[in-house]
């Protein structure tokens, strides 16, 4: 199917759906802003829900001001997902926005048990939880480790930590933390051999486990990244974006080669290096990146991770070692690669995007560009990160928005981009906008929802990039 008969399909689909959800077309674009009222409130009070939004009573309505209002509730902790109805004031005959949220469950008790050793309050001390706080898994998770921590710092090794969350039926959640605390080791001593030109005082002196003494604990703490030989551990006072942390580790790094994984990414056998530096030793000049891959976990993390997942398992085909021989620079990813520093240092990511999305993009297209080649092996590392529907909705439009901030840039670079710029030069991006405002709603409730439609994820895209236009 050529391109002219992709955009008339596509519109063709657009302006049926709008058919279906749109009664009164654009009237309310310009309209005043007369109220603003919220529906499926728990926890949250109306008045804190008001006072986000209450800068936009009395405004004209445009794109500009809904993309506005959109981040202003998207960035409140409380905010799961919401629908917006426009209706027309009867009073006023202004316009009245309806917004129906659906909240994150708020934290109603924080509970330590299994802890025998170590005391409750000095525990919750070192947690960030509080009651009154909203629901996060990466804020659950992320404190579990902060408890973990303080045990090994007190000599407890062999402590775990497990997190569980139990709902309520009125929206809220207990979080209880199981601790099994294991046995606590103290240094009774410390010895050297085979030292020369130092003294043993002047060594122990480095060292973070101190021996037990009357001054000392000695809880025996495993050792810093930095007291491991060939390591350096790199604290940063801000996060100045992925591009920027990883140019500059680049910089830090002193070897031919350097290998690159996202956070999320989870080694799965014990050959993974060993496997990158066979590659590397039988690399010709030309090249100079090697990417191992990526591998989808086997069975769905939980219902509401359902949008990530299908994403994920429908992209396998393009991820396939076979495919990614054929077509080496087609949707190169830097999830699990290797390349010479030398060539990471001449085509850095590039600095101009410090919000998330299209790192991978430019740098492939770099690649392309100078000639460096690609080698592609079977060295994947299984994808731990696939988010909750509502966060992995949040992450697509940050990079919607990275996509539209760069435009002169990334569009003509990626299949969404070179799409509307078609639909640019053919005038066809207000219906595109209106359509969203229409349904863009509904399309988001199936998206976060249990059983969300990938046709349905294009357009929401489609949509909300040319919104930020």
């Amino acid at each position: 199917m050529d391109i002219f008969k992709k955009i008339v399909v596509l519109t063709l689909i657009l302006l049926s759906l709008s058919a279906i959800y749109a009664e009164d077309g654009n009237w309310y674009e310009g309209e005043t802003i007369t109220d603003i009222t919220f529906t499926g409130l728990v926890n949250v009070k109306d008045k804190t829900a008001k006072s986000v939004v209450s800068q936009f009573v009395g405004q004209p309505f445009t794109d500009e001001l809904f993309t506005e209002l959109d981040a202003s509730l998207y960035g409140q902790s409380w905010l799961e997902w919401m629908i917006v109805d426009a209706v027309k004031d009867e009073t006023t005959g202004g316009l009245v926005l309806n917004i129906t949220v659906s909240e994150n469950p708020m934290i109603s008790e924080v509970k330590i048990i299994g802890n025998n050793k170590v005391g409750t309050s000095s525990l919750m001390e070192a947690q960030g939880l509080a009651k009154g706080s909203f629901f996060s898994s990466n804020n659950i998770n992320a404190n579990a480790s902060l408890l973990k921590d303080y045990y090994l710092t007190r000599g407890y090794r062999d402590v775990n930590v497990e997190a569980t969350v139990n709902e309520k039926d009125d929206n809220t959640v207990i979080v209880v933390y199981t601790i099994e605390e294991g046995r606590q080791y103290k240094v009774r001593s410390v010895l050297f051999e085979g030292i020369e030109g130092v003294t043993r005082e002047e060594l122990k002196k480095l060292l973070t486990t101190k021996e037990k003494s009357f001054f000392d604990s000695g809880n025996f703490q495993e050792a810093n990244i930095d007291d491991m030989p060939g390591c350096r551990y790199i604290l940063l006072g801000e996060n100045i974006g992925r591009a920027r942390i990883r140019n500059r580790l680049v910089g830090e790094a002193r070897g031919e080669w350097c290998i690159i994984t996202d956070c999320d990414a989870r080694v799965t056998d014990s050959n993974f290096i060993n496997r990158y530096l066979s590659a590397a030793c039988h690399a010709t000049e030309k090249t100079g990146v090697i990417v191992g891959g990526l591998a989808n976990p086997e069975h769905q993390p939980g219902p509401y991770t359902s949008l990530r997942y299908r994403y994920e398992k429908a992209a396998e085909a393009k991820r396939s070692l076979t495919y990614r021989q054929r077509h080496p620079y087609a949707d190169f990813a830097t999830f699990n690669f290797m390349a010479r520093r030398e060539v990471l240092t001449a085509i850095p990511f590039c600095d101009d995007l410090r919000e998330y999305g299209y790192e991978d993009t430019l740098m492939g297209i770099e690649l392309q560009r100078k000639g460096i080649g690609i080698t592609h092996i079977e060295n994947s590392l299984e994808h731990t990160g696939i988010e909750h529907n509502s966060i992995f909705l949040k992450k697509t439009e940050t990079a919607l928005h990275t996509l539209v901030s760069h435009e002169h840039i990334l569009m003509p670079l990626t299949p969404l981009g070179r799409t509307i710029i078609r639909l640019r030069r053919m005038h066809l991006l207000p219906i595109v906008r209106m359509v969203h405002h229409t349904i863009g709603g509904k399309l988001r409730e199936n998206l976060l929802g249990l059983n969300p439609s990938l046709l349905a994820f294009k357009i929401y895209k489609l949509g909300y990039a040319a919104c930020l236009l």
